[in-house]
């Protein structure tokens, strides 16, 4: 019986070993500071969870960057459409403009040599009035200015280009304004711009960065032109505000302009001037 106890001992000291080895074998505060160094920002754990959610963020942003390239790439064809529509269309608008207005001038001239004709012939008080109004085409001696954008600067007159004020150098339709008031203050007879003859009824506007001479865009340079006597008209305009402001514009901002005499020029009649609608004959009030 002994013999018997003394060898069932081993196998219980062996079960008490397996035990500790296998359940509980580390204090759980070690267990605690194990996952506490798992989870340190410096962990190769903590690193390995770091890179993955970082990958899965590239990832997502990666995915709507590349949705947002393919909207843009679809929607960026029919902007370009849409803008090159509006050009066509806006291109064969001008033309049908100024096949309307050659029948206008057409007209016009046919209605001139009928009244001539029942008043006696060309050079009556009527056709010097007509003259002034810009009814009639004139030519004779005179000068030419020309502005155009600081270089670098887009003459696109659908474009988006800096205004003024933050530095770009377009021409902007007061500096047409200024330049036309100035001239028809040095004498000038007749003056027109970029081709349009100017009456009192003219009007020089802008839309958006286009500039509008009666309604019609005009993109630069500007060639405004002015019949008159060429010294006067050359040196009276030299020592205007106007001369002076634009002397001032292309040493800030870089605006072009020049102003030279020119022995003949022609100006055409002002399309959809001042009509006659009351007269009377000279003399009688």
């Amino acid at each position: 019986m002994r013999l018997v106890q003394q060898q069932q001992r081993p196998d219980a000291s062996m079960s008490l070993l397996v035990d500790l080895m296998t359940t509980g074998a580390l204090d759980e505060g070690y267990a605690i500071a194990a996952a506490r160094r798992a989870e340190a920002p410096g962990s190769p754990q903590r690193r390995r969870q770091v890179g993955r959610a970082a990958a899965v963020a590239l990832l997502v942003v990666g995915a709507l960057l590349a949705v947002a390239v393919d909207q843009l790439r679809q929607s960026r064809p029919s902007q370009l459409k849409a803008r090159d529509g509006l050009r066509a269309r806006i291109v064969s608008e001008d033309k049908d403009v100024a096949g309307l207005a050659k029948r206008v001038d057409a007209a016009r001239a046919e209605t001139a040599r009928l009244r001539d004709a029942a008043l006696g012939g060309p050079g009556t008080s009527l056709e010097a009035v007509e003259i002034g109004a810009g009814l009639l085409a004139v030519q004779g001696p005179g000068i030419e200015v020309t502005l155009n954008d600081a270089p670098g600067t887009s003459g696109d007159p659908f474009g988006a280009d800096e205004n003024r004020a933050t530095g770009g150098g377009r021409v902007l339709d007061r500096d047409l304004q200024r330049v036309v008031n100035a001239l028809w203050a040095s004498g000038a007879e007749a003056v027109s711009v970029a081709g349009l003859r100017l009456t009192a009824a003219s009007a020089i506007r802008s839309a958006g960065d286009a500039v509008l001479v009666d309604y019609r865009p005009l993109s630069p340079p500007y060639v405004i032109q002015a019949i008159g006597d060429p010294r006067s008209l050359e040196a009276n305009f030299s020592d205007s505000g106007a001369a002076q402001s634009l002397v001032t514009l292309h040493s800030v901002v870089g605006l072009r302009f020049s102003v030279r005499s020119v022995k003949e020029l022609h100006l055409a009649a002002a399309s959809g001037a001042l009509s006659l609608r009351y007269a009377h004959p000279e003399g009688l009030q």
